[in-house]
């Protein structure tokens, strides 16, 4: 049955040689595609359809909507149909794309392992190397963090890469505290360093300081700061008034 159909049939049908990507051969759009079993399923490009993006990151999602759509619907898990379904969702490139990785008799696990060839990173093992953290430790660093805007902002990009890189044991904790505080830039650091000296005074020189005490020690400095973003002479202010 090709995957632009208005009716997607709820019974397992047997697998043909190729799957086909044809033009629906009824043009009147509706809202959604009428099952024989009367459920509905979203229509193509609806509010409720799956949706891929291209994004390598959403391809494990977008495959679990396809299986949740199924699920929800009480849709009996049929390789074919799985298949069908994920390429019919497709923006009209990406699924000629994926058309051309088919191969007779091919099934849904095969399918989704097919695709990730084209998507590096889609598993998430390899999406981000040590040197995409310190870049990102580096672009924060020359420019400084001097409000509580720009901290929000350097600590979730730092999170998301540097806790990829722990969970596949590519970076230590050690090394991503030691970067941590690197990313704050030269004169901010260096109030963290004399804060935390003050509130952790047994903390020994020879290791780098906790990421969460650095955060602390940031949020309490930059507590006064405006969420506009403060300019350095304000911050310089504040900072020498408390830690001279």
């Amino acid at each position: 049955m090709p995957p632009d159909s208005t009716i997607f049939c709820n019974q397992a049908q047997p697998s043909p040689s190729v799957l086909p990507h044809k033009p629906a051969p009824n043009p009147t759009l509706s809202t959604s595609l009428t099952m024989s079993t009367g459920h509905k399923l979203p229509l193509r490009g609806s509010r409720d359809a799956p949706h891929f993006d291209g994004t390598p990151t959403h391809l494990q999602r977008y495959f679990a909507d396809i299986e949740q759509l199924h699920k929800f619907h009480r849709i009996t898990y049929v390789d074919e149909d799985l298949i069908v379904r994920a390429i019919y969702y497709l923006d009209a490139e990406t699924a000629e794309l994926w058309e051309g990785r088919l191969i007779q008799g091919m099934q849904w696990r095969g399918f989704k392992a097919e695709l990730g060839g084209l998507y590096p990173g889609w598993d998430g093992e390899c999406l981000y190397s040590i040197r995409d953290l310190e870049n990102i430790v580096q672009n924060y660093a020359e420019s400084g963090i001097f409000n509580r805007i720009t901290l929000g902002q350097y600590y979730r990009d730092f999170e998301e890469i540097s806790k990829h890189l722990a969970k596949h044991r590519r970076v230590n904790d050690r090394e991503q505290d030691r970067l941590f505080l690197q990313g704050f830039g030269e004169t901010t650091c260096k109030h963290i360093e004399a804060r935390i000296a003050i509130t952790n005074h047994q903390h020994h020189p020879d290791y780098p300081y906790p990421m969460a005490e650095v955060q602390k020690a940031a949020k309490w400095l930059l507590a006064s700061t405006t969420t506009t973003g403060a300019v350095l002479e304000v911050i310089q202010e504040f900072l020498l008034q408390f830690l001279g």
